[in-house]
């Protein structure tokens, strides 16, 4: 059996022989270009550190502008990348069938990002997610919900149970703790509970 040490010797001296293979030794003169720099968005080559937020449907309720801005200040981050839409915007859309956050409440969370990130200095990059279509039944009482989700190239959907641990002040992750496929009666079956749509 290969070590770890001994697998890591032997991959590494195997791709700095593949990738030196494929270099040229020969110099470039002036008036040679190895890439097409005109082609090359002005940004790409500031950002060193990046920093992402992924929203979900019910952050703007209790969104936190300043918070995430002295997180990306104190990170020292170069760029962002932010949920703007897809399945839910999270911005006042005009665009038909758009499905708007149901917390936004008048509110542009997308844009009071970008616009608190560009007083920073960051670059920004807008994040979108339109492959596939989410409703949500949350049960009422419960962090449960029962997850519709549609995939558009086969038009098939899928039905799940989940449920989740509640937040914490000091842990801004969600983790899911019960993810179970439903087969249509399963879901029949659950539809029976009074839930919020979403």
């Amino acid at each position: 059996m290969v070590k770890r040490r001994e697998f890591l010797k032997i991959t590494g001296a195997a791709c700095t022989g593949i990738s030196l293979a494929g270099s040229s030794w020969l110099p470039l003169h002036a008036s040679e270009r190895s890439i097409d720099t005109a082609s090359a968005p002005s940004w790409v080559d500031k950002p060193m550190r990046w920093g992402q937020l992924t929203l979900v449907e019910d952050d703007p309720g209790k969104f936190d502008l300043q918070f995430w801005l002295a997180y990306f200040k104190r990170s020292n981050a170069d760029a962002v990348c932010l949920s703007a839409g897809g399945c839910v915007a999270y911005y006042p859309t005009e665009v038909p069938f758009h499905h708007r956050s149901a917390w936004l409440e008048g509110r542009d969370v997308f844009g009071q990002l970008v616009a608190g990130c560009r007083k920073l200095g960051m670059v920004v990059m807008a994040r979108t997610d339109p492959h596939v279509q989410i409703t949500d039944n949350y049960i009422t009482g419960t962090r449960l919900r029962i997850r519709k989700v549609r995939e558009p190239r086969t038009n098939k959907w899928t039905v799940k149970f989940t449920q989740k641990f509640p937040l914490e002040a000091d842990d801004l992750s969600r983790t899911v703790i019960t993810n179970i496929y439903l087969n249509a009666i399963e879901a029949e079956t659950l539809s029976v509970f009074n839930s919020n749509e979403i």
